[in-house]
């Protein structure tokens, strides 16, 4: 199915760029086969490429292995449900990402526009 770069779908209620979700698609289902891969993927998966660091990053210690459960968190819990993968004590990250009830100037941890830039 081709659409133009202007065509809009719904997409549970919300009006989305056709070829903006196709993509994010099709960049989950590659995240999917690679983390069936491994028979531990907390463990295992890591990202393989070195990324630059967000300017948010220092301040809380955010590294490689929180990238790859970051990742992983998406996969377990969908794209943009941060705080069900902030609350997700198998990938370590609760004290790494802020909770949703925060407001900005209470807090150095990265929140869900750092996230959803950093994917």
């Amino acid at each position: 199915m081709g659409f133009t770069s202007g065509s809009f779908v719904g997409f549970f209620g919300a009006a989305v760029k056709a070829n903006d979700l196709l993509s994010r698609v099709q960049v989950l289902q590659l995240l999917a086969k690679r983390i069936s891969r491994y028979e531990n993927p907390i463990a295992q998966f890591r990202v393989l490429t070195d990324l630059k660091p967000s300017n948010w990053s220092k301040g809380c210690g955010w590294n490689q292995i929180d990238d790859a459960r970051l990742l992983l968190g998406i996969h377990f819990h969908g794209f943009g449900n941060w705080e069900k993968i902030r609350l997700d004590e198998r990938l370590g990250l609760s004290k790494k990402i802020a909770p949703a009830e925060l407001q900005h100037h209470e807090t150095f941890l990265p929140r869900a526009p750092n996230l959803k830039e950093t994917c």
